[in-house]
Formats: structure tokens, C-alpha cells, sequence
């Protein structure tokens, strides 16, 4: 994936994403959410599963999802 031109990499967001929750990636999606991009990442973590959501445009993490 290419993302816009000031966007941060897929890999950079991948990495962030398994940084945080310490688990590998199990399924993504690039998406459009209301007037921003994200990546989303979903993994298996002890407690369940767990969604982690990166803001494209600044790598922050947007949000984190957890279930069991």
C-alpha cells in the first residue's frame, strides 16, 4: 500500500501497532474515517482480541478495542 504522499508508511504503522499490543498483526484494513485515513490493526492479545486503530496522516494511536 501507498498511502497519500504525507501519510506514514504501512510498515511504520504496522510496527507501532505490534509495539503497543506486543502481539503480531492478524488482519488489517486501510480506511477512510469521516475526513481522516487510518490503518487498522486487529491481533489476538492474552485478555481476547484487540483492535488497534492509527491515525495515518500523524501515527498516533486513535484508539484501542478490546475484547474477550
Amino acid at each position: 500500500i501507498i498511502p497519500e504522499k504525507n501519510f506514514i508508511s504501512f510498515s511504520e504503522a504496522k510496527s507501532k501497532a505490534e509495539e503497543y499490543s506486543g502481539q503480531k498483526t492478524l488482519k488489517w484494513k486501510y480506511v477512510k474515517n469521516k475526513n481522516s485515513w487510518e490503518y487498522n490493526f486487529w491481533m489476538f492479545i492474552k485478555s481476547g482480541k484487540a483492535q488497534v486503530r492509527i491515525d495515518a496522516s500523524s501515527g498516533d494511536i486513535v484508539t484501542v478495542k478490546k475484547k474477550r
